[in-house]
């Protein structure tokens, strides 16, 4: 099909999607600790924010439909963190639809990330998508840029094995 119609099922964004899941696995300071929602009540499609089965075998289209319910639930419930995942996901499809304007969701994702603690695994994660995104589009400068970014954050905590994905992305960047 035409622009929003391939699946999303590609290894980047398999990644992004293993990395969201349910609200009931957020870590306590992740969750909306001042507002009862009332999660209980309601349907599942609306506890889990990100939830990764609805994703899979999306289209670009529908793939983005559910990111912004689901960014929609993330502000409604404060939920920081996931508010972050899920930019991190809007421009890793913007990226698949061969759009640039995806850079300002990864730009509102890396605004967040001081309200979060600024985890070093979750910003690197970021800037490896960031960096993805922009090899899609055709900015290898910038890709490295962003890669380079992950690969120090990475390599700051000791995540040898995603420092190695990384250095992969860099040695598939044209020359």
């Amino acid at each position: 099909g035409g622009v929003g119609q391939r699946e999303v099922a590609v290894p980047e964004q398999r990644e992004w999607q293993q990395r969201l899941g349910p609200v009931e696995s957020l870590p306590d300071n992740e969750r909306d600790e001042h507002h009862d929602t009332g999660d209980d009540q309601l349907p599942h499609r609306e506890r889990c924010i990100g939830d990764r089965a609805p994703v899979v075998g999306l289209t670009l289209l529908q793939a983005e439909d559910e990111l912004r319910h689901s960014e929609r639930l993330a502000i409604a419930r404060t939920l920081i963190g996931h508010l972050v995942e899920v930019y991190g996901a809007m421009g890793m499809v913007r990226g698949l639809q061969e759009d640039d304007s995806g850079f300002v969701f990864f730009e509102q994702a890396i605004q967040l990330l001081p309200m979060i603690g600024r985890s070093p695994v979750v910003e690197a994660r970021l800037y490896r998508d960031y960096g993805t995104f922009m090899k899609r589009i055709g900015r290898p400068a910038d890709a490295q840029a962003h890669f380079d970014r992950a690969r120090e954050l990475f390599d700051s905590v000791g995540a040898q094995s995603d420092v190695h994905k990384v250095e992969a992305d860099l040695v598939q960047m044209p020359a």
